[in-house]
């Protein structure tokens, strides 16, 4: 797996929505990767706090 290709597939890993092959694959360019590894860290620390923000209630009418 290219950078490239590991940038894409960040969020799909993350939602638990990548394919069992993509995932592995993902994995192993993690292992080598520091670069992909801070962007999956990057991402998940925007996951994370995205999970915390209040949504507002929709108006009443």
């Amino acid at each position: 797996m290219t950078c490239e290709e590991s940038q894409k597939a960040l969020s799909p890993y993350l939602d638990g929505a990548l394919g069992r092959e993509s995932s592995d694959a993902l994995g192993e360019h993690l292992g080598v990767c520091p670069v992909c590894r801070g962007r999956l860290e990057g991402t998940r620390a925007v996951v994370r706090a995205l999970s915390l923000v209040e949504r507002p209630a929709p108006p009443a009418n």
